[in-house]
């Protein structure tokens, strides 16, 4: 919890000392050096945080500027630049040969804000071997740290292959994080299905190894994330192209989660193919775009509660939705062409934007 509130007091802080422009020994004091001793290291030993040890003692010498030593054994660099400073590829280069010097496997790159994690052991050139990029403003930024520099980590031998564990797991659930933005239903069923279709076998493979600890963690986070994504808290009007690209890929999603039946139609959104197989998947596509742009209020009339249903789980008649509520999709297609239309009534899209095929007739909507 301290480690938390300390970076809760620097982020507060962020903005006026943007200003003032920070520069690298203030960075270091303010920001790289509190959190050091918030994780657990006594800054004020010389010979555990180590200020600009040079790697080979002589002048030509790499020097960076902490260099973390437990047992009289180094185990990572950090170098810190100015509060905010862009990183260019001369700044990953420079921090994979201090390690590289060092025959160590980690360095930290970081600004204050931006924290870059160099794996040594990846293959390729020194500004390729970025393995992630974490920022301080991340809510889950303290926890983060704590599993990859605090020294209960590095105190012990397999140190190394720990935090490659811990950030193939940050990557993932990152990557899941967003994911689970673009219509998967917030539940364990989405998940679940967002893992098998939308990751690699390697992440496949972390998630499922670690689905619990993603599933509860994930949705612990939906409330604030689903705060700051939604698209009308900017108070801008939405922006029709981007209000079609949303529905393309609502639509989409649809497609791969919930269709049960053979393809019989084709759809372009502007022009543009949408993967799609039947008139249900644009229906519900559509009502998930109308939730994501704040519409629940005009379409509350078309929810079901589960409860209230028996045959919910039948997805050739009711299809889940990402506010917790079902949708009833087995319809006559008369019937959801009607309420194709008036629904993107409430978007603000152009007059045919969508253009359907079906057996060599052609609909477009809205109309």
């Amino acid at each position: 919890m301290a480690l938390k509130q300390t970076i809760t007091d620097i982020v507060t802080k962020l903005s006026s000392w943007e200003k003032a422009g920070l520069n690298e020994a203030q960075t270091r004091q303010a920001i790289i050096l509190r959190i050091l001793s918030r994780l657990g290291y006594d800054i004020f030993n010389p010979l555990q945080v180590f200020a600009e040890q040079n790697s080979s003692g002589g002048l030509g010498g790499y020097i960076p500027d902490f260099t973390i030593i437990f047992n009289d054994k180094p185990c990572f660099i950090i170098e810190v630049k100015p509060l905010g400073k862009k990183f260019n590829n001369n700044n990953r280069t420079q921090a994979v040969n201090y390690v590289n010097s060092m025959g160590l496997r980690w360095a930290v790159l970081t600004n204050g804000i931006d924290w870059l994690f160099f794996d040594n052991k990846l293959e390729g050139v020194e500004s390729e071997k970025l393995s992630a990029t974490l920022d301080i403003m991340d809510i889950q930024m303290a926890d983060y740290l704590e599993r990859l520099l605090s020294p209960k980590v590095w105190k012990q031998s397999t140190a190394d292959q720990q935090v490659e564990q811990t950030i193939q797991l940050i990557n993932v659930e990152s990557k899941l994080r967003q994911i689970m933005q673009r219509g998967f239903s917030q539940d364990e069923y989405g998940l679940q299905l967002a893992i098998e279709f939308k990751l690699t076998s390697e992440e496949r493979q972390v998630a499922k190894s670690h689905f619990e600890t993603l599933l509860r963690r994930i949705f612990s986070l939906q409330l604030a994330y689903q705060r700051t994504q939604s698209p009308t808290n900017t108070m801008e009007p939405l922006d029709e192209s981007k209000v079609l690209q949303w529905l393309g890929e609502k639509i989409e999603q649809s497609c791969l989660q919930y269709s049960t039946l053979k393809k019989n139609i084709h759809l372009k959104i502007n022009g543009l193919q949408v993967e799609v197989k039947n008139w249900q998947d644009i229906y519900h596509g559509l009502v998930e775009t109308l939730l994501f742009v704040d519409k629940e209020e005009e379409i509350s009339f078309l929810f079901k509660e589960a409860a209230n249903l028996k045959n919910h789980k039948d997805k050739k008649h009711y299809r889940p939705l990402s506010n917790e509520k079902y949708l009833r999709v087995g319809l006559r297609i008369k019937n959801v062409q009607e309420s194709l239309n008036k629904l993107l009534k409430l978007l603000p899209i152009s007059k045919a934007s969508l253009e359907v095929t079906q057996q060599g007739k052609i609909y477009h909507f809205p109309y």
